[in-house]
């Protein structure tokens, strides 16, 4: 699946392609996957590196 499609469909209301994209970039090497949890407020776990890892509207998209 294209990353451009996941953003469009799911994050574009949220955050930028840039941000998304360097959260995804910063998830993936650590934690193997980035969860978007439509049930959860913006900065209360709706973007999580791996499952336990909460990524808020202003946290650096680097930090673990």
């Amino acid at each position: 699946m294209n990353l451009r499609h996941v953003y469009d469909d799911h994050v574009n209301a949220d955050m930028s392609y840039a941000r998304f994209r360097e959260m995804c970039l910063a998830s993936w090497p650590n934690h193997g996957f980035l969860v978007i949890d439509k049930d959860s407020e913006l900065n209360e776990g709706r973007y999580r590196k791996g499952f336990d890892c909460f990524v808020t509207k202003n946290s650096p998209a680097s930090s673990s």
